[in-house]
């Protein structure tokens, strides 16, 4: 990625677990919401995704979620890359100040 405007950095995660049904995929980014094809085979609160997804948003990037037949799943997540401009471009000691990092 070269850091122009518009850039995106993309990252896909995939596993080969029970998928998500047709019917939940609309609802995979709810709090709360669980699967009808987990039940209490597999742990969980329902919160997890809801949150990775506040958390793209607030960084200006989207999430998706792809079923696979048999089972799986991939979700996609795109974040804009924005570089260090001005005074603190290449200066280490600013690095996460934009992070809300301690001083």
């Amino acid at each position: 990625m070269d850091g122009t405007p518009g850039t995106i950095a993309v990252l896909r995660v995939s596993d080969r677990g029970v998928g998500i049904l047709e019917d939940d995929m609309p609802h995979v980014f709810e709090r709360f919401y669980r699967g009808d094809n987990v039940g209490t085979m597999i742990a969980g609160t329902g919160v997890g995704l809801a949150g990775v997804r506040n958390t793209v948003e607030a960084h200006g990037g989207s999430i998706s979620a792809e079923r696979r037949e048999g089972g799986g799943t991939t979700f996609t997540v795109r974040l804009p890359i924005s570089l260090p401009t001005g005074d603190d471009a290449g200066d280490p000691s600013t690095a996460g100040d934009d992070l809300g990092a301690a001083p």
